[in-house]
């Protein structure tokens, strides 16, 4: 309880939202002992109108970066999407991944050629890369086997996590 009481403080003081509110979920969970459902982030109309950009980056925090360096994962890729004209670059070394948008298709070792549309619904689940490039809507050239170890690094995130972790009860 007294920690309840110093998070709610700390929010009351804080100059920033994230804080404050970091602080007060971190009280209210103390108290009550209770984590709420989080909010669904993955509706079809927020993937549809988040950039490819965005996806990259939470695919970035998603590789588990020791599995990605026990397979020795270092190559570059291209993603190219013909319905937008837009073009990615991202390198993986080190267990990690880093993206940028580019002008021009960059020369690497994979390049995927997909609708940003078509990526979206991949992401839903109503259409899996594999079905894809079956019916030719996509295309992987080059490395595909690295592609595919990437594709295996890959974690699922809880979205049940302590704001603050609890105390142990002793």
């Amino acid at each position: 309880q007294l920690l309840a009481d110093s998070f709610e403080q700390q929010g009351y003081q804080s100059e920033t939202m994230a804080w404050r509110n970091s602080y007060l979920q971190g009280a209210y969970e103390l108290r009550t002992g209770h984590i709420a459902d989080s909010i669904k982030m993955s509706s079809v109309d927020i993937i549809a109108n988040t950039p490819t950009s965005g996806f990259l980056d939470f695919l970035a925090v998603s590789i588990d970066g020791n599995k990605a360096i026990e397979l020795g994962l270092d190559f570059s890729l291209t993603i190219s999407h013909p319905d937008l004209g837009e073009y990615y670059y991202a390198e993986i070394s080190n267990g990690n991944l880093t993206a940028i948008q580019t002008d021009k298709p960059i020369k690497a070792d994979a390049t995927l050629t997909i609708n940003k549309s078509d990526m979206s619904q991949i992401l839903v689940t109503e259409l899996t890369l594999a079905n894809l490039l079956e019916t030719q809507k996509a295309s992987l050239k080059g490395d595909n086997e690295s592609f595919m170890k990437l594709a295996s690094t890959v974690e699922k995130f809880t979205p049940d996590f302590d704001i603050v972790p609890m105390p142990v009860s002793k």
